[in-house]
């Protein structure tokens, strides 16, 4: 665990009568490693980003790839995209304001 940065789990399974699970499982700590769980690549870049990991310029060209990638499917999994994308917002928001006050 020394040398592990973080684990990055795809929930990808759980589907009740075909639909999805709206949330994923709690993200949680063992041995000082960071266990996150995510639902799409923004989500998973996104907590990279609050980990430290990825600068939020990497976190836009995640964001920028899934959205071109997508934009002609709009298929069930935009939901989950769109919802990882606010919470992608939301972490460079953080991550501006406690730059901010450094």
């Amino acid at each position: 665990p020394d040398q592990m940065l973080a684990v990055f789990l795809h929930d990808v399974g759980a589907r009740e009568g075909g639909e999805k699970r709206a949330v994923v499982p709690q993200d949680y700590m063992c041995n000082g490693v960071p266990i996150l769980h995510f639902n799409t690549y923004i989500g998973a870049a996104a907590k990279a980003m609050s980990q430290g990991l990825l600068d939020a310029n990497a976190l836009k060209r995640v964001i920028n790839a899934t959205l071109e990638e997508y934009s002609y499917k709009k298929d069930s999994r935009w939901i989950e995209i769109m919802g990882d994308v606010e919470m992608a917002k939301n972490a460079m928001k953080k991550a501006d304001s406690l730059a901010k006050n450094i």
